[in-house]
């Protein structure tokens, strides 16, 4: 019997195609797998916009941490100090400063950046988003003034929008401010997509800022390395270090869940607020006051079990001067005299 050649023809090049195929299968890895396997565990990033502080406040926290690298951890420093020439970028490997070059995350090369810049914001945000690892923390250290702005250099500042905007697909999982007054609604509202928890305080951060070396030295030694147990664990130890050196300032922090706090957002209406409303005292700058007990006290229960689902963890540690922390609930929101000068409050308007 004769064979019919047209028809063995394809089967013949259909062996030969699969040759390579079976070959990669069976003599190379998965990449997926392989790069999961060989991403880091998590990258940390410190934004430090150091004008009008001592550079012996920024060096501590960097040496607190400057330490903790490993093959699975990594530590990113953009540190500018108080005054001109003196901005540092650098890598933290074996208690060294390991100097990086300006020009990998911005088009030129300086020694002195401004930090309220979104420019350079967005810059060091894109070098460390792009390294891969399972998560991702950043951590903006500085001047703050609530939905004003943060990282105030000169007369320049990162507003919300600036900051939502560069963080948008970046996957930056923890964002901790270690900056006064930064957890207000108004500018959590601004970061209501790109982010999945934020740190801070929605007063003022006391003397010595938080506790780095503790916080990630705990969390790095336990067993479970979810995000947000970083967090915690530098809110407790935080909470550990001025229970041990007291501070004239009263301490507050706040871990918020954006999710949640998006779908607190949604729920809000501020048509209760008439001329009969009830507002507790303002604090701090002397124009915002305590979310959650505007809402306590003008009887808005259903919001406020919302408003306490966003808040993951909360800490309050009273000292016998500063302004009082007793009853607040862990987000701030502006007075509605002070929505007049150009800022889209989507709360109180």
């Amino acid at each position: 019997m004769k064979l019919d050649m047209s028809k063995m023809i394809p089967v013949v090049l259909i062996v030969i195609l699969s040759v390579p195929l079976f070959y990669y299968i069976l003599f190379y890895p998965d990449k997926r797998n392989n790069d999961t396997e060989n991403r880091l565990d998590m990258v940390i990033g410190f934004y430090i916009s150091g004008e009008d502080f001592l550079q012996q406040l920024i060096d501590e926290d960097i040496s607190d941490t400057l330490g903790l690298s490993s093959d699975r951890i990594e530590f990113y420093y953009l540190v500018d100090y108080s005054g001109f020439g003196n901005t540092e970028f650098f890598h933290a490997r074996n208690y060294t400063k390991i100097p990086l070059n300006i020009s990998q995350i911005l088009p030129y090369d300086s020694s002195e950046l401004d930090m309220g810049s979104d420019e350079v914001f967005a810059g060091f945000v894109d070098y460390i988003s792009d390294i891969e690892a399972k998560d991702h923390c950043l951590i903006i250290w500085g001047h703050g003034r609530g939905y004003e702005g943060v990282c105030f250099d000169g007369s320049s500042m990162l507003t919300g929008k600036e900051i939502g905007s560069s963080l948008t697909g970046k996957g930056i999982d923890l964002l901790i401010f270690d900056a006064c007054e930064m957890i207000c609604a108004e500018f959590l509202y601004e970061l209501r997509d790109p982010v999945r928890y934020i740190l801070g305080s929605e007063k003022d951060i006391p003397d010595r800022g938080l506790d780095y070396s503790g916080g990630f030295t705990r969390f790095f030694g336990s067993n479970s390395r979810d995000i947000k147990n970083l967090a915690i664990d530098i809110m407790d130890e935080t909470f550990s270090y001025y229970s041990r050196n007291p501070s004239r300032f009263s301490l507050q922090l706040s871990l918020i869940d954006m999710s949640d706090f998006m779908a607190f957002s949604r729920d809000f209406t501020s048509s209760f607020l008439t001329e009969n409303s009830i507002y507790p005292d303002r604090f701090e700058s002397g124009k915002r006051f305590d979310l959650g007990l505007l809402l306590e006290m003008n009887n808005e229960t259903c919001l406020l079990r919302t408003l306490e689902d966003s808040i993951e963890y909360l800490m309050i540690l009273p000292s016998t001067s500063g302004v009082p922390v007793k009853g607040l609930y862990g987000i701030s929101v502006l007075s509605p005299e002070f929505t007049e000068d150009g800022i889209d409050n989507p709360f109180l308007l």
